[in-house]
């Protein structure tokens, strides 16, 4: 019966908390955190705890919530309901406790009974302390509903036009991005709690509208039959133990290494930006819409695009454009002065932000082709586990460079490296195009 958009839409609401919230997590935490006086390398670490927590129960809720039904929310739908809320709570938290921050914590001792004149504590230490702990319970409120909410729309959408699907759930977290990177930077200048606050208010609108128009199918679209479905473990063992086609191995690593090249940018350019191109941080992550808008735009097309051409033969263009793009900055910043080659960056980002729709919106599609329906639950925990696991590694690593050199100038030069493998290892991809 085609493609109802208007139901994708409102799938689509989950990609937009998502879309919203990691963008102003990306792009201002690492900047608080460095108010702590902390070198990049632990920085970079701290950045990892909430991808840690979700590469450890993404996968299991992802395939957890293949065996779940309510016949009043559906499959998926339960998990958003509890994970929504209390990410919107863990989030309007993350700003207050920063050591320069309105907040008078010798006022916080007085409400609860303490003066300063009993209990000497250290600002930055106990702000340090909050800090990391609303970071972290927020990162484990997301990881409970991140996999679901992704699992949702192969449930509901056949396996023809899930590309295109893919490409307008993606354009709702695009939106997010842009807002949050938009928006969000002129609330930042006005008080750095306020983006923060407002995306918390926009995340619970979104779940109420997810609520009320999707209804979950008792079977899912694609499903052959309840027994065939599998758990995570047996998920990661088809994975590695294929013997006639590595592809999902492959396309698996592919993955990992542009995530991990696209999270050093998504992650440190506001550093970046106020350390080499000497520019404030608002305005950091607001030249970051010139790759977010660019993937909005191309969201829907790109799904098409791989209709037309192939998933693997677009994924395999885009990732051409980015090499092209962020090796030519690499190169410049390596023989220009760090600040002449701002310009060079803002003709570049756009070019970015298409070749990042054309990869991002068709990899997942490949992996729930390759996973055949039943099991689409366990191969999105597993799809989660490769991209959070270059999350992991990528920040700390990406950090330590910087505290070896003494600079984040090598940012955009080891970024290019990991989106060259990822173009190797899709050369290596032989399936998961779909198949009438």
């Amino acid at each position: 019966m085609g493609l109802d958009y208007k139901k994708t839409f409102y799938i689509g609401l989950g990609f937009f908390t998502t879309g919203i919230t990691w963008s102003l997590f990306n792009a201002y935490v690492p900047i608080f955190l460095s108010y702590f006086g902390i070198p990049f390398t632990l920085i970079g670490f701290i950045m990892t705890l909430d991808n840690i927590s979700a590469i450890t129960l993404q996968p299991v809720i992802g395939a957890q919530s293949d065996k779940t039904w309510s016949d009043r929310f559906g499959r998926r739908i339960p998990y958003i309901l509890i994970g929504i809320p209390l990410a919107a709570f863990f989030f309007t938290l993350i700003p207050i406790f920063t050591p320069s921050n309105i907040i008078s914590f010798e006022n916080l001792r007085k409400i609860f009974g303490f003066g300063p004149e009993d209990i000497i504590l250290d600002r930055t230490l106990i702000g340090f302390a909050f800090f990391t702990t609303w970071v972290i319970c927020f990162n484990i409120a997301m990881s409970l509903y991140r996999a679901p909410t992704v699992a949702l729309m192969p449930d509901l959408v056949e396996n023809e036009y899930r590309s295109r699907a893919n490409g307008i759930i993606n354009l709702m977290g695009g939106i997010g991005s842009v807002f949050a990177f938009a928006v969000g930077s002129i609330l930042y200048d006005m008080n750095w709690i306020l983006p923060f606050l407002v995306t918390s208010g926009l995340m619970i609108v979104a779940l109420i509208i997810l609520v009320l128009k999707i209804k979950e199918p008792k079977v899912p679209m694609g499903t052959v039959n309840e027994e065939e479905k599998v758990n995570i473990i047996e998920g990661f063992r088809e994975v590695f133990s294929s013997r006639d086609d590595k592809s999902i191995l492959f396309i698996l690593l592919a993955i990992f290494f542009w995530f991990f090249g696209y999270n050093a940018v998504e992650t440190w350019f506001t550093t970046y930006g106020k350390q080499v191109l000497d520019i404030s941080e608002s305005s950091a992550a607001f030249s970051l819409n010139l790759i977010a808008i660019p993937f909005i735009l191309m969201a829907i097309p790109a799904g098409i695009v791989a209709e037309r051409i192939s998933r693997k033969k677009t994924i395999m263009i885009g990732l051409v454009m980015i090499i092209a793009c962020i090796s030519l900055v690499s190169l410049l910043s390596l023989i220009m002065n760090p600040q002449n080659i701002l310009l060079i960056i803002l003709i570049s980002f756009p070019i970015v932000g298409v070749g990042w729709s054309l990869v991002n919106i068709n990899s997942i599609t490949m992996i729930w082709e390759i996973g055949k329906g039943e099991k689409q639950g366990a191969y999105t925990g597993i799809y989660y586990f490769f991209s959070q696991a270059a999350a992991i590694l990528g920040p700390p690593s990406i950090g330590l460079f910087f505290d070896i050199f003494g600079t984040p100038l090598p940012l955009f030069p080891l970024s290019t490296i990991f989106f060259v493998l990822a173009f190797i290892s899709m050369i290596f991809v032989k399936s998961g195009e779909y198949q009438k």
